[in-house]
């Protein structure tokens, strides 16, 4: 199976920039998630630090999630 996107550039020329670095925003939002979760598993931190790493690594879940992406 093929896809093929069209844009009409410079019209579209933003929607295009997006499609061109989803993979690179996936890779990030990934690598992001790894860190948090990196930082609450393996770094001294107190404990109210190490909560507030596992508050932003939910949000960031939550946000994902309602967009239809998968971190998990």
């Amino acid at each position: 199976m093929k896809a093929t996107f069209t844009f009409d550039l410079p019209d579209e020329q933003e929607d295009f920039d997006t499609m061109v670095r989803a993979n690179s925003m996936a890779c990030l939002l990934f690598s992001f998630d790894n860190w948090l979760r990196e930082q609450i598993k393996y770094m001294d931190h107190p404990e109210p630090q190490a909560s507030v790493y596992d508050e932003v690594r939910q949000k960031l879940w939550d946000m994902a999630a309602d967009d239809g992406v998968d971190l998990r």
